[in-house]
């Protein structure tokens, strides 16, 4: 429990009755924060380290007490103490996670702004933005065992892709290998051929007005689908997620 006194004080000895000169001095906590603020009646004695190092004296000649506790350590610092500089912070939320407050439920804008608040630097201000979404597709010619379920293997190899892709972070490829390790690896799969990963257009570019989009046109598939044996490259501020119900999906069967 570490604080400074706010004045000096000065002990002068006049023979009180019971031995010892008192004065009271106001402290202030040296910690930053609500560790700082030291309940009353905690503060009995001087270090004794740091009384060898600073005061040359006997520790055991002075002792201290605080009857009122410390306050204000979990006050913030006034922004106002220098000039404001901005950053960016950016989030890539889950499905189904609010963005923004609304009603009783806490957004998550709101609650990363929120942990920040106390452990941001003087002055500095954050700024919060969302991640695009970049939807992940692929095409592949599967080999099946004798008796396999095509159904079945599509879905557990769906179910493999998309908890690959779910742990990639910001910024992360999508690579080819290792799309190609989970479609080997299912069960029921004897090979896999022309696998080829296809980034899907964002959302709003499937809001169309008339029939939805239907992705035949070769040059608009070539815009879409990476070269054999090529990744999905991401941008710092993009985050894959695949997505299983693409019409860019196309498992076929040899």
């Amino acid at each position: 429990m570490r604080f400074s006194l706010s004045n000096k004080l000065s002990l002068v000895k006049h023979n009180p009755t019971d031995g010892s000169e008192q004065a009271n001095a106001t402290v202030t906590a040296v910690l930053p924060g609500s560790t700082g603020n030291i309940a009353a009646q905690t503060l009995a004695r001087i270090n004794p380290t740091y009384a060898a190092r600073y005061l040359n004296l006997d520790p055991g000649l002075v002792t201290v007490s605080n009857a009122a506790p410390f306050s204000g350590g979990d006050l913030f610092e006034d922004d106002t103490l220098c000039n404001p500089c901005f950053f960016t912070i950016t989030v890539a939320p889950k499905p189904g996670v609010l963005g923004e407050s609304s009603g009783d439920i806490t957004g998550l804008q709101d609650q990363v702004l929120a942990a920040i608040e106390p452990i941001r630097p003087i002055s500095i201000f954050p700024t919060l933005a969302f991640a695009d979404t970049v939807q992940i597709a692929l095409r592949a010619q599967l080999t099946l065992t004798a008796g396999a379920d095509p159904g079945s293997v599509v879905a557990a190899a769906a179910t493999g892709i998309a908890g690959y892709i779910g742990s990639l972070r910001l910024g992360d490829a999508v690579l080819y290998a290792q799309i190609m390790r989970i479609l080997t690896e299912t069960s029921g799969v004897l090979n896999v051929q022309e696998l080829r990963l296809r980034r899907c257009p964002p959302r709003f570019g499937e809001v169309v007005c008339g029939p939805p989009t239907v992705f035949g046109d070769d040059a608009d598939i070539a815009a879409l689908e990476a070269p054999c044996a090529g990744d999905i490259t991401l941008a710092p501020t993009e985050v894959a997620v695949f997505a299983a119900d693409s019409p860019l999906m196309d498992i076929g069967f040899a």
